[in-house]
């Protein structure tokens, strides 16, 4: 009995779960609704069994709809999504819509909890914060985008003038304009009469009044690969801190038209060949009708000369 002998080995099982919650738009009008998405990351090394996640409603909002089962009561969410095995994930949807009267920042918090034990000890936690605008505190921006040109051929510079106004009623902050320059564009520099432009982060302006213009100006440049065609480019409000009741002029397109160098180039030549093509057939004609007009005289002049000696 002695040869034998025995060990025992815990075998420990867990479950390093991770929740990520954002909202699909930062900005919303009071009275208007939100979507979150809600993501949970299973890292292992164990199966997550019996994962729930929670979200409490904030006071500014009311409960809409939610995806996979999720059901409301009491002012809080829940969602059991059952086993989420290692390596896996789960992404939910909570749809909020913010009351009439609310206005400022709103939070709001998921967390998601397993019967597995997690190697962190606490369950994990992810907010999500928006800004409801006041249904009273509104900026109409319009934008107006225009360029030097309206047809360009490769290589050739283009200067794009992109034209924001401030319709009111109240002030505009936190303005944010972007261009997405096509690719067939090379942008070489910028000039804004008000705030900073990047192309990383667009045109910024801190402030609007009503009434207030402000102008940006973009110089770029053709690439020589550019085909023919039309080339689109548009200038958007990407952010405002206060609601536009006219999102329709928010945006600007211009079109201008693209001539490939050397499709122009081979028209160009078979035009200019038929040409030359054509004025040689029209003197050859010429030339074969006098030859014939003047052999016709000549044999004429000689039947004549013969008539005269023969009555002689």
């Amino acid at each position: 009995s002695d040869d034998s002998a025995t060990e025992t080995t815990a075998v420990v099982t867990e479950a390093d779960l991770s929740i990520l919650k954002v909202a699909l738009d930062s900005r919303i009008a009071a009275g208007g609704t939100v979507t979150y998405e809600i993501a949970v990351d299973n890292a292992g090394p164990s199966d997550a069994a019996d994962v729930e996640i929670t979200d409490d409603i904030p006071a500014e909002a009311s409960f809409v709809s939610a995806s996979l089962g999720g059901t409301e009561a009491g002012g809080v969410v829940t969602w059991n999504l059952g086993s989420i095995a290692s390596g896996g994930s789960v992404t939910v949807e909570l749809v909020l819509r913010t009351d009439a009267s609310a206005a400022g920042w709103i939070s709001n918090t998921a967390i998601a909890t397993s019967s597995t034990p997690d190697p962190d000890g606490e369950p994990p936690r992810s907010t999500a914060d928006i800004r409801v605008i006041g249904a009273d505190v509104v900026a109409d921006l319009a934008v107006t985008k225009t360029a030097d040109v309206a047809q360009v051929r490769p290589g050739q510079t283009i200067v794009y003038t992109v034209d924001v106004v401030n319709r009111g009623p109240v002030d505009a902050t936190g303005v944010v304009i972007v261009d997405d320059l096509p690719a067939v564009l090379t942008f070489e520099r910028a000039e804004a009469s008000a705030g900073r432009f990047t192309l990383a982060s667009g045109w910024e302006l801190a402030r609007l009044e009503v009434g207030e213009r402000a102008a940006l100006t973009l110089w770029t440049r053709l690439r020589e690969e550019a085909s023919a065609g039309d080339l689109v480019n548009v200038a958007r409000v990407l952010a405002l801190d206060q609601r536009d009741p006219a999102r329709g002029n928010d945006a600007s397109t211009e079109v201008l038209s693209v001539f490939a160098e050397r499709n122009d180039l081979a028209s160009t030549g078979l035009a200019a060949g038929r040409a030359v093509t054509a004025a040689l057939l029209l003197l050859l004609t010429a030339m074969v009708l006098f030859v014939t007009s003047a052999k016709r005289r000549d044999d004429g002049t000689v039947s004549r000369a013969q008539d005269v000696d023969a009555t002689r």
